[in-house]
């Protein structure tokens, strides 16, 4: 009975891996030199997918095989492995596809894939002892390999984080919290078929399998939903993840420009002056310009890069970060979060029928726990206590 039971969770394992194999392959994703990474991602995810159909189905055609659970619980062992090494070069690919080389990738793969015929066929033939051997090294090898790729995720994953809050200036990094969070799911879910096998040799509990191979379907089908959903949503984080790329390359042939007209650029500094005075002339405009741009509540607008604000001031970011630096004392992420939160202030005692989180999102922020982390930072009181306190949180006991 038990065997029936196992066939049939496998079977579904067998046909969902097939079918988000084949929807990752159909995708299409308009190819630009700042989206490789994702294509590379996306590509590997299939092949991934479709290597795990393969193994699955391999299990299923053995299925007449002596103590058939054991020889299903070594088989997602196997699937378990090969899925760590390609999901992993993939979220990693998916935020610096030039931080991880496809070297080392395929020879990760190459070892895995490897072990993995063995035990398959060592345990076929019935060589008990060698089968015990050849688990133990697979064991350890797949351990040091999630060792080694989630410290190599999580110095990936800071920068980008890094890398998205400079680009955007917002303190807002909920759109790839769901990449940590679906490699945090990949690496316990195969940390528990380990757990599982010290448990079945112990306890020869055949039925935690099947709940198993149940369970991995669901994780397979929570990663894809999370990861198509973020296709959606992609160009806003390619952008801040390319930025520094792009950024590069479209100096380069400004450089060669400046060279050339290098003895123009001096005439033209000879327009003003000092270049103190130069200074102080752009910044009286960038306090007209930022004035307006208060006035008009553009500061309420999310996921602006700071090319885009500063081309809304008609000045350069440098500029503008040097504004705020010489002339404010902060830098701009700062004064436009206290824009946001004393504009939240006014809307919540106005509108009192209105929800925070309405509130919120008029007045910029995008996620309901940065706006209340932020307003308890600058107001000390949360938006619902500043409502009943009329705006006088002192007065609360």
């Amino acid at each position: 009975m038990i065997n029936t039971y196992l066939e049939l969770s496998l079977l579904i394992d067998l046909v969902a891996s097939v079918c988000f194999s084949l929807i990752f392959a159909l995708i299409k994703i308009p190819r630009s030199d700042y989206s490789r990474g994702l294509c590379t991602s996306k590509q590997f995810l299939s092949g991934s997918f479709a290597a795990i159909a393969a193994v699955l189905w391999f299990t299923l055609y053995h299925r007449d095989v002596t103590d058939f659970p054991r020889f299903a619980t070594l088989m997602m062992l196997v699937v378990t492995a090969v899925s760590a090494v390609v999901m992993s070069y993939s979220l990693i690919s998916l935020l610096d596809d030039k931080f991880m080389g496809r070297d080392l990738f395929l020879i990760n793969v190459i070892i895995i894939a490897a072990l993995g015929i063995a035990l398959a066929r060592v345990y076929l033939h019935g060589h008990l002892m060698a089968t015990k051997v050849l688990t133990g090294i697979f064991v350890a090898a797949h351990v040091l390999q999630c060792v080694y790729h989630i410290l190599r995720f999580n110095t990936i994953y800071v920068r980008s984080r890094k890398r998205f809050k400079d680009y955007y200036d917002e303190d807002d990094d909920r759109r790839i919290r769901w990449i940590r969070f679906c490699y945090i799911i990949m690496m316990l879910t195969d940390m528990f078929i380990l757990v599982y096998m010290g448990f079945y040799l112990l306890f020869q509990r055949e039925l935690i399998i099947v709940v198993y191979v149940l369970f991995y379907s669901l994780f397979m089908l929570y990663f894809s939903s999370n990861y198509i959903s973020f296709l959606s949503s992609h160009k806003i984080l390619l952008d801040a993840f390319a930025h520094e790329t792009l950024d590069i390359t479209s100096r380069q042939p400004a450089r060669r420009v400046r060279d050339k007209n290098k003895e123009a650029r001096k005439g033209q500094a000879g327009l003003y002056a000092s270049q103190d005075e130069a200074r102080e002339k752009e910044f009286k405009r960038i306090s007209k310009a930022l004035s307006n741009w208060v006035a008009e509540k553009r500061f309420r607008e999310y996921d602006k890069s700071r090319d885009e604000i500063a081309g809304q001031l008609n000045t350069t970011k440098e500029m503008l970060q040097l504004y705020f630096s010489v002339c404010v004392g902060e830098d701009f992420r700062s004064w436009r979060t206290a824009l946001r939160i004393e504009d939240a202030k006014k809307l919540l005692l106005e509108d009192r029928k209105a929800s925070t989180n309405v509130i919120a999102e008029i007045c910029g922020f995008s996620d309901r726990s940065n706006f209340h982390r932020q307003f308890s930072h600058i107001v000390g009181c949360s938006p619902k206590e500043w409502r009943e306190s009329e705006g006088h949180p002192e007065n609360l006991s």
